[in-house]
């Protein structure tokens, strides 16, 4: 929520400080451990299914987080006022609008070309320069995926009128703290967790076609390659 007042902040900070030593205490280990794991695989070739498990590990942990976060803005949610929320409505309509001109409103071809180079970006982050056969597996990739960017606006969307709808249904009802909680962890697992059947569908699709796609690209690596990505990711466990 932006624009909070400075006992609103205070608070908030206070809380997340808690959340941040906690994290760094208990899920940090877990991160680390991950991390060794992702090294002993890279040598070897990798399933769709156990780069998806991969995927699912870390998104779990995301959500442990988060959750754990819950406590923290459910005590700065029932201060929240008509001007903050009024506030916060407008930022998230700007970022509406950003993520349709970057995603919806330019011609297929060109919207192709950004998703390659966000490919082309994220992997060889991990991976160092990938050769003709990889950069050429992401090209035929985009334009046979399942990304819909209309079903994906409609998800932003709910996901941003869900989240004002509760922080006002929070303040006008004056809940109680348990409640309030409540509220605001059910607004977490819609969040997390489309109620839409459709959506739901649609990201599983996409998420099944990306760790195709990765465990392909992975089997097209060189042992220079994957040496580059044990490199990376042991350099992101001793940072952490």
């Amino acid at each position: 929520m932006a624009d909070f007042s400075s006992e609103q902040g205070t608070q908030l900070r206070a809380d997340l400080q808690i959340v941040h030593d906690w994290h760094r205490s208990m899920e940090i280990p877990r991160l680390v451990q991950q991390l060794r794991d992702l090294q002993a695989m890279a040598p070897k070739d990798v399933t769709p299914d156990q780069v998806c498990r991969v995927v699912d590990a870390v998104q779990e942990r995301v959500q442990v987080t988060l959750e754990r976060m819950v406590p923290a803005v459910a005590r700065v949610a029932p201060t929240v006022q008509s001007a903050q929320l009024s506030h916060f409505s407008k930022a998230l309509e700007a970022r509406e609008r950003k993520w349709q001109e970057e995603w919806l409103q330019p011609p297929l071809p060109e919207r192709n070309q950004h998703r390659a180079k966000q490919w082309l970006q994220r992997l060889e982050s991990f991976y160092g320069d990938l050769d003709k056969a990889q950069v050429a597996l992401i090209h035929a990739h985009i334009p046979q995926s399942s990304v819909n960017p209309e079903l994906q606006l409609r998800e932003i969307q709910r996901r941003h009128q869900d989240i004002l709808q509760t922080f006002k249904r929070v303040h006008d009802k004056a809940m109680q703290k348990e409640d309030t909680r409540g509220e605001l962890q059910a607004l977490l697992a819609r969040s997390l967790h489309s109620p839409d059947a459709t959506y739901r569908r649609y990201a599983a699709q996409v998420r099944q076609e990306s760790c195709q796609l990765m465990s392909e690209l992975h089997k097209l690596s060189s042992p220079a390659q994957r040496q580059h990505l044990i490199n990376t990711l042991k350099s992101y466990e001793i940072d952490s």
